[in-house]
């Protein structure tokens, strides 16, 4: 027996009697079989990972992403903002605007989210620590909550976001204006 294994195998029968049987496998018949199912349970796991989603589904990649650094100067030269935008496939998802002095608002640094290239969420952080949240729609503010010391959100009162919504105003035309 050269290319066959011999296996013995005990069965119990239902009357309480176990009967010994003999199994012969044919080796060679067999490392066939393996060489071909080794690489079909490779592609079905490959297959289980991806979630059987096509090409065209799948999140986009980091290659797709492009980020540019801009630096904004006031008219004397001196630089008042560090521009930081990351854009995947041409569309702009998150900009980044730090101020290296202190200025009239306070700010320290900024982070606003896009969806559809537009800004849906701003986190502003202010110089005495304060930390603030903006929701847009439709790159308009409508709302504004303030972090606590405890980590809590609170919207702000009404005359607080009709002042941040004139700042606003004010901020944007200065910062295109250089």
């Amino acid at each position: 027996m050269n290319n066959k294994a011999c296996k013995k195998i005990l069965h119990k029968v239902p009357d309480g009697v176990w009967l010994l049987r003999f199994t012969i496998i044919d080796l060679p018949a067999l490392s066939h079989y393996m060489k071909h199912l080794l690489p079909f349970i490779v592609a079905a796991f490959t297959l289980c990972l991806a979630g059987g989603q096509s090409n065209e589904k799948l999140p986009a990649r980091s290659s797709e992403l492009r980020k540019e650094h801009e630096e904004k100067r006031d008219q004397d030269g001196k630089i008042n903002a560090y521009v930081d935008t990351v854009f995947r496939a041409n569309v702009r998802v998150l900009m980044t605007v730090k101020t290296p002095t202190k200025n009239k608002y306070g700010i320290k640094m900024t982070r606003a989210y896009f969806c559809d290239g537009k800004d849906v969420v701003d986190e502003i952080d202010y110089d005495d620590g304060t930390q603030v949240i903006r929701l847009y729609k439709d790159d308009v503010l409508c709302e504004e909550f303030r972090r606590q010391r405890d980590g809590s959100v609170e919207p702000v009162s009404s005359e607080e976001l009709a002042k941040f919504k004139g700042q606003q105003k004010e901020l944007m035309k200065t910062l295109e204006n250089e």
